[in-house]
């Protein structure tokens, strides 16, 4: 296909095409790692679309923007944002991604953009663009694609950006659209402790869904545990567990996503067992590796 890829396609060298989630997601595929399975609208439907909408010179003229006067730089990312989110997709490009879709069969899906400015050596623009959850049907999944474009225009992305030197013109964007986990519990996993840069492994978790750990609302249980170390009866050495209060949580349920409140025992337990955190250490040795 031409505007589409299934996950499973794609490796470290489709940068270019997949962006740094999308390229990253298939090489751990690659590396037979757990990964939700998935496709990705690749860079070149995001350039027809803003090349046939004259949307192609609307960007070009951010280069000239006074980014000091930022009401300016408002105005025109809103411009921006909403010619984009309000395009009609071109007639091959739509056929691609909604055959894909059918033929993932599943009941919600998540749509997170990947961007071609992603996971560089001098920075990593996490964050900086837009993330959908519990898309349901092909209307929502055609708009949820549609506003992850219009997200690479992101005051705070353009900003970003224009920090570090990089071009808005020849910064693309793909968009992943991946099977939806309706997880109990979830986080995140670094093989470096991102804080005293020890060559560790540290595990932040949270019960439901993991949006909640990722954008900081809450405060989740953390685990650091030794990397390639294992006791006498070969487990993984858990060196340290902070267990956090977490009073709510973020739910799939038939459907919607609902914050629940949660009950003092669960709001004080600790999140993962002692089993969960050795397997997911494992797993980060191995992407580590790969």
């Amino acid at each position: 296909m031409k505007y589409v890829r299934l996950l499973e396609s794609l490796s470290k060298r489709d940068l270019s095409i997949a962006g740094g989630k999308g390229a990253n997601l298939g090489e751990l595929m690659k590396a037979k790692i757990p990964v939700p399975e998935g496709f990705v609208v690749i860079t070149p439907a995001y350039s027809k679309v803003v090349e046939s909408n004259g949307i192609k010179m609307q960007i070009a003229k951010l280069a000239d923007l006074d980014m000091r006067k930022q009401e300016l730089v408002d105005k025109h990312a809103k411009g921006l944002r909403t010619r984009i989110a309000n395009t009609k997709l071109p007639e091959d490009i739509e056929d691609e991604i909604l055959k894909a879709y059918r033929q993932l069969d599943c009941d919600s899906v998540a749509v997170r953009s990947s961007a071609t400015a992603e996971d560089l050596k001098f920075a990593s623009f996490a964050g900086q663009q837009s993330t959908y959850l519990n898309i349901r049907n092909e209307r929502q999944l055609l708009l949820a694609i549609k506003k992850c474009w219009a997200s690479l225009f992101n005051t705070n992305a353009i900003y970003y950006r224009e920090s570090y030197g990089v071009s808005h013109s020849k910064t693309k964007l793909a968009v992943v659209v991946q099977k939806l986990v309706k997880s109990k519990k979830s986080g995140v996993m670094f093989t470096v402790n991102p804080v005293t840069k020890k060559d560790e492994i540290v595990i932040e978790a949270a019960l439901g869904l993991g949006e909640l750990v990722v954008n900081g609302t809450i405060t989740p249980d953390m685990y650091i545990v030794e990397k390639y170390f294992v006791d006498k009866a070969g487990n993984r050495i858990i060196k340290e567990v902070k267990v956090n209060t977490q009073e709510w949580a973020l739910y799939d349920e038939r459907g919607k996503l609902v914050k629940e409140k949660l009950s003092k025992k669960d709001a004080e337990r600790q999140v993962l067992t002692k089993k969960e955190v050795q397997a997911l250490a494992e797993f980060g040795e191995r992407i580590e590796k790969h």
